[in-house]
């Protein structure tokens, strides 16, 4: 698995060492890819934006959403390999190469096969639907808003925010931490992939104006403090980025 070439192995101890170096590349991918839904491949929230000609070749360090997948079965190998995990890594420490570790061994791959055909997929056959979404830019807009209303909620919580009695002083402060954020993901796309990886650069880029100011959609003029409460934060949105983010220190 992952190896260009077969090359004998020199004793037991070459074999064993070959086995986990190739089970630890498939248990990172099991543990860190998630499922991408529909709506996220649509939204390019995990997309690197490459394309190979005219392909879109979609997520990068997920499990890609194709519509010509069996979700039910992806989602079900997913499992099991994950749960399998643990019985990989302990035959592994005990170096016996038994029945039990063979059919698990051979259980694991099929499982890391059957998902990660997916994963390494390029694009992820939504093209048609993509190009007929392009018209609904309202849609796109909203999730932003949703976004940045759940964070502000979530910044607004935060002690360091306490010397300012009411919310309408704290907004101003809320909103510039929030864009030094997005400034931080979308400046340098090397750092970006590395300290947030898995962000779409492009989606975070809808925030900002061309001279890199928040747009004025987002700020307390447009979005009220009575529509993040009772409107924005409320929804749920299956393909928002996380919300869990830092924000850099000034």
């Amino acid at each position: 698995m992952y190896f260009k070439e077969i090359v004998p192995f020199r004793d037991d101890d070459d074999f064993w060492t070959h086995v986990d170096q190739a089970f630890k590349i498939m248990e990172a991918d099991f543990r860190t890819s998630p499922i991408e839904t529909k709506n996220q491949a649509l939204r390019d929230i995990y997309s690197s934006g490459i394309k190979k000609g005219s392909q879109h070749l979609g997520a990068i360090g997920v499990i890609k959403y194709r519509v010509s997948d069996d979700r039910d079965s992806l989602e079900y190998y997913h499992l099991s390999g994950i749960e399998l995990i643990p019985v990989i890594t302990a035959h592994i420490a005990k170096r016996e190469l038994s029945a039990a570790f063979l059919a698990d061994w051979g259980q694991f791959c099929y499982c890391f096969g059957f998902v990660m055909n997916s994963a390494f997929a390029h694009g992820n056959d939504l093209q048609n639907e993509r190009a007929g979404r392009k018209g609904g830019d309202a849609v796109f807009v909203d999730d932003h808003r949703v976004w940045f209303s759940k964070m502000y909620l979530r910044e607004l919580q935060d002690p360091k925010y306490k010397l300012r009695r009411k919310p309408v002083a704290k907004r101003p402060v809320i909103e510039a931490n929030i864009t030094r954020l997005i400034e931080d993901i979308v400046r340098d796309k090397d750092r970006s992939s590395r300290v947030y990886p898995g962000l779409s650069i492009e989606w975070f880029k809808g925030f900002l104006k061309e001279d890199g100011s928040l747009k004025t959609t987002y700020l307390q003029k447009s979005l009220t403090e009575k529509s993040i409460r009772n409107d924005y934060s409320k929804r749920n949105v299956d393909c928002l980025p996380p919300l869990d983010l830092k924000i850099p220190i000034p």
